[in-house]
């Protein structure tokens, strides 16, 4: 069902854009509070296309993120630091996440302090709680990418690692949990120079593939249960900077797929 959904999505037109980071965590219920049907994921989708004119599909969805907190940046109401461009991003992920976590069941809260490895806390930008049972979480770390990519990529990577440790090597223990790394990364974005402001590249991700299985070898180690840790790079075609619309849009399949199986 998963696959034949994803096939339909993905013969469309898709669209999405985005630098800021934020972590979202999800703390999931029992298996009998998550009977989220698919019947129920549809109201919701369709609930959510309904708010942007019924023009967009799943994969757009999940490109409309970063595509507003670069609607934000491009308006100059601000840098891709600014705050409020945090807001957006975490906003219209929420927004997105509704669809798989249904609001009547989980509380979303943003900027919650989490316990850190190096003994004091990690501020986080959002956290789902389930309302039945908070103790099974699912992390989601976010970077919506606008410019000079290539330069900052091994920062990007050393992010994931810095941001596992402090999360996952400490002294609490977590049990079916994941934790998600997301980075909306265009296939062409500005990099300017002194020389050349107007220049382009073609950003270049590292494959972290090894680091994520160092990561995943060392959670049975160190005391957690049943969990999983995924690491997404969302790529896409911009067509049309003025309007921030972008051609096919993954990169997102196998997360969306990981979140229909936390409810299944």
């Amino acid at each position: 069902m998963v696959q034949q959904r994803l096939d339909i999505c993905l013969t469309k037109n898709l669209w999405t854009s985005g630098s800021d980071s934020c972590i979202i965590v999800l703390e999931v219920g029992t298996r009998a509070s998550l009977n989220h049907t698919h019947t129920e994921r549809k109201k919701m989708s369709n609930s959510l296309q309904r708010e942007n004119g019924g023009e967009m599909n799943l994969p757009e969805l999940w490109g409309k993120p970063a595509i507003e907190a670069s609607r934000f940046s491009r308006l100059k109401k601000g840098n891709n630091r600014s705050p409020h461009r945090t807001e957006i991003l975490n906003e219209e992920f929420i927004s997105l996440l509704k669809i798989y976590f249904p609001p009547k069941i989980w509380s979303f809260e943003k900027e919650v302090c989490l316990p850190c490895s190096r003994g004091d806390t990690f501020q986080v930008d959002i956290v789902v709680r389930n309302k039945q049972n908070p103790k099974i979480i699912h992390v989601f770390l976010l970077k919506a990418i606008e410019r000079s990519y290539n330069k900052n990529r091994h920062n990007y990577c050393n992010t994931v690692m810095g941001e596992a440790t402090r999360l996952l090597a400490g002294d609490t223990k977590y049990s079916s949990c994941s934790f998600n790394w997301i980075d909306w990364v265009p296939n062409e974005c500005p990099s300017p120079t002194t020389a050349k402001p107007s220049r382009l590249e073609a950003p270049k991700p590292c494959n972290q593939e090894n680091e994520k299985r160092f990561i995943q070898n060392c959670l049975l180690t160190i005391g957690h249960q049943n969990c999983s840790i995924t690491v997404s790079k969302i790529r896409y075609d911009l067509e049309s900077p003025k309007h921030l619309r972008a051609g096919v849009v993954v990169g997102w399949e196998p997360l969306h797929e990981n979140l229909e199986k936390v409810d299944a």
